[in-house]
């Protein structure tokens, strides 16, 4: 006799979030070539933070990376204003 899975694969994220990371992918590969290409005093550092991980999950310390690189918190919709773009 087999004993019952009891652990659970770790949730992911929602098909609205897959959906709005797939929307977002599309746009960024279509950013105008007039913005600097990988400048040398980048404004945008994308990392994930260990102790956000730990407290929000994954997902949770992405989107927070998300919100501090592209300064949405400054814009009144939480609107992307790209500044430059990358390879």
């Amino acid at each position: 006799m087999t004993k019952p899975r009891t652990d659970k694969a770790p949730p992911g994220p929602s098909q609205e979030l897959v959906s709005r990371i797939k929307h977002l992918a599309a746009l960024l590969e279509n950013l105008p070539s007039t913005l600097p290409l990988d400048p040398k005093d980048s404004m945008y550092y994308f990392a994930l933070d260990s102790e956000k991980v730990m407290d929000k999950g994954i997902f949770g310390a992405f989107g927070s990376c998300m919100e501090v690189c592209f300064e949405t918190y400054k814009t009144k919709d939480g609107d992307i204003h790209f500044t430059e773009r990358g390879k």
